[in-house]
């Protein structure tokens, strides 16, 4: 049973994600767009465990960008919002929840300017049954006049608001 309730609510999921996308293409605060969502029919604990499942990290091929500096700043950032919700990274032996991100650039251009766009999502995982239980996103306009330690704090805030009404609110 298990099994056919996961296909549906993981593609509401994805269609959130990409409705969030499309829909907020059109304009995008300073601060970022951020949203997130969960399968409704799971429970989530106060507190939990949860690892990297490093394999489904995604960066963009690019040149341009330092990936071992971003994996860690990303990292650095999910962890420690997710630690002041109660759930603390741990070793692979007592893990509740496997934790994987994606990072995307879009660019849009028209006559008058050209725009790039940095997209992250973070996806939650059972650690038992694989089912995806949570995704968070943020989409910001890339600013290259940043230095690392005000992309850092940016990063840090955006993901604080992914995760605000985190763990979701279960109907009793």
């Amino acid at each position: 049973m298990q099994g056919s309730t996961a296909g549906p609510v993981l593609r509401a999921i994805l269609v959130g994600a990409v409705a969030f996308t499309l829909f907020s293409a059109t304009g995008c605060a300073t601060d970022g767009d951020v949203g997130a969502t969960f399968d409704p029919l799971s429970t989530f604990p106060a507190t939990a465990f949860w690892v990297w499942d490093d394999p489904q990290n995604k960066l963009p091929d690019d040149d341009r960008l330092d990936r071992a500096a971003l994996d860690r700043r990303i990292k650095s950032a999910v962890a420690a919002a997710f630690a002041a919700r109660g759930y603390a990274e741990s070793s692979p032996s007592k893990v509740h929840y496997l934790l994987s991100y994606e990072v995307g650039i879009h660019t849009w251009t028209s006559q008058t300017e050209a725009r790039a766009f940095g997209t992250l999502s973070v996806l939650m995982t059972e650690a038992v049954s694989g089912r995806k239980v949570w995704l968070g996103f943020v989409r910001m306009q890339i600013d290259r006049s940043l230095t690392p330690a005000q992309r850092e704090e940016r990063l840090r805030k955006n993901i604080a608001r992914m995760l605000e009404n985190f763990p979701p609110a279960q109907p009793k």
